[in-house]
């Protein structure tokens, strides 16, 4: 069967590639095993504990338990502040 590359985007909108192939019934499917480049870290706990921006990966999301329904509730790193969102 032939392989083609496709490029995806993953829920922050950077693109990451993908080699597929075409099943008997016409659909695609992936043939490696795929790892999305940019973060996938998800932390959470008090906001007094949120680390510094600049020490964790850009893309990294932090829930503040503490904040719920507060501007402060989720931040983003973009790898040197945090922005709410």
């Amino acid at each position: 069967m032939a392989t083609t590359r496709i490029t995806l985007r993953d829920a922050f909108g950077l693109p990451f590639e993908l080699e597929v192939e075409e099943g008997p019934d016409g659909v695609l499917r992936p043939i490696q095993k795929v790892q999305v480049s940019g973060s996938s870290q998800d932390l959470r706990g008090l906001y007094a504990s949120r680390p510094e921006a600049n020490s964790v990966p850009p893309g990294t999301t932090y829930w503040a338990v503490d904040k719920i329904g507060e501007p402060q509730e989720l931040s983003v790193s973009d790898g040197s502040t945090w922005r709410n969102i």
